[in-house]
């Protein structure tokens, strides 16, 4: 018996209960070793917890409980524990990073109409838009420097019937020097009609707060950042105004308008979501894909997902929310970056725009499916599995076959479909409805 071995018996002083569950794991492993023809060795190991992370979805938990049984299997015939081996240690390392390692709690399905309360949520979200024309119209119309606006909070606003009253504080400016003068502005509506709407739209959307007026995370803006706003619309070069002379209102319209379009954070959230539902995809193949990989043709969209032996198709359809529409507005904004084709197909963002070709983490994607349903007022415990669970229960309440269901979810058999259409019958045609209960 190796020392490694009959350390981890001392250790584990394992019961007759504990043995017979870790030969029962060990005789699951050498069936699957046996069914890929390899032999029951560290490299089937591997692939067996490969298999249970992959094909059952299982949490890092569980998928540590195995190794703790296959070892315990192991050290019972006197070998070395799989775990001692330099590739499961590295497997067992990524296996930390990747997956969820507590025990996760059952995901709420996204159903279709739970998706486009969330799409529509994405589009009415404007508040960072609603922040920037207002900061366009008050940096016009005062030819405040930008360390002034940075520093202006909601205490220094008043909107009145007549118009808005700007405190501007004595405060050192990030130069060390303190900026301009102190004491309040005077915003007419009958003179800055623009402005002070805007100010009232995003008092509107912000609600009570003390926090900078103009901020664009936590804590005060920088104010390279306002100016990065406005420089392209505004004649302001490191903060400091080309002249004194504030532009008329209507002439800033149209730049106001273009600042209301949709942000890149918002053009990639509605194509992670619609992808993610649509072509029922599972974390790991959201992660995996690359902006190559979904291509548009006349009917829709063809997707290549690496983990699949088929291509998905998601057709065109009609509505508000029309997949390929949502994925082309995606692209098209990837296009004028000049995005590369082999990159990730949902990158992270940082601030307003795509800093680095790094994609988004397995974390990340349920990070922003229980931000985008939180907000549209949806309750429950969601992740990124959620909307492919929700695809199999939509399909499976509106009578689709189960094999066009497994073929879009790239299922390798009907019993996972037939589980959910199981759930999906026990919520919809229970025997207390059908009695009137």
């Amino acid at each position: 018996m190796s020392s490694a071995a009959a350390e981890l018996l001392r250790r584990s002083a394992p019961t007759r209960r504990t043995i017979d569950v870790a030969q029962a794991e060990q005789q699951r492993m050498e069936r699957f070793a046996d069914s890929l023809q390899v032999n029951p060795d560290t490299d089937a190991v591997l692939l067996y917890l490969t298999h249970l992370a992959v094909d059952k979805h299982v949490t890092g938990a569980r998928l540590r409980e195995a190794l703790r049984h296959l070892d315990l299997a192991r050290a019972l015939q006197g070998e070395e524990p799989f775990s001692s081996h330099p590739h499961v240690k590295t497997f067992v390392h990524g296996m930390h990073q990747a997956l969820p390692l507590g025990r996760s709690e059952p995901r709420t399905p996204i159903y279709l109409e739970d998706l486009h309360a969330m799409l529509d949520a994405v589009d009415a979200d404007q508040l960072q838009q609603r922040r920037d024309v207002a900061l366009l119209h008050v940096a016009n119309a005062t030819r405040l420097p930008m360390t002034a606006l940075a520093a202006l909070t909601w205490n220094d606003v008043r909107l009145r019937g007549v118009g808005l009253r700007l405190t501007i504080r004595r405060r050192p400016s990030h130069s060390g020097r303190p900026f301009g003068g102190e004491g309040p502005i005077y915003l007419e509506t009958v003179d800055w009609p623009h402005t002070v709407a805007a100010m009232r739209a995003l008092r509107l959307a912000v609600g009570p707060s003390e926090d900078n007026v103009f901020t664009r995370g936590q804590g005060p803006p920088h104010h390279g950042a306002l100016e990065g706003v406005v420089r392209v619309c505004l004649p302001v070069q490191q903060g400091c105004w080309h002249t004194s002379d504030p532009l008329p209102e209507d002439v800033l319209q149209s730049d106001a308008d273009s600042l209301t379009l949709p942000r890149p954070r918002q053009l990639r959230d509605k194509a992670l979501l619609m992808l993610g539902f649509a072509a029922c995809l599972d974390t790991h193949e959201a992660v995996q894909l690359r902006y190559s990989d979904v291509v548009a043709v006349d009917r829709g969209l063809v997707i290549t997902i690496r983990s699949r032996r088929l291509p998905v198709a998601v057709p065109r359809g009609g509505g508000r929310h029309e997949p390929v529409n949502i994925w082309q507005q995606w692209a098209a904004h990837l296009t004028r970056i000049n995005y590369p084709p082999d990159a990730p197909a949902f990158p992270a963002i940082v601030s307003t725009g795509i800093r680095s070709l790094r994609g988004l983490q397995v974390g990340h994607l349920s990070e922003i499916v229980q931000g985008r349903a939180t907000r549209a007022g949806l309750s429950g415990g969601f992740s990124y599995t959620s909307l492919r669970i929700g695809f199999i229960r939509t399909a499976a309440r509106t009578a689709v076959p189960d094999d066009l269901i497994a073929h879009q979810a790239g299922m390798t058999t009907l019993y996972g479909v037939a589980s959910h259409r199981q759930r999906e019958l026990i919520i919809r045609d229970s025997v207390l409805r059908r009695i009137g209960l």
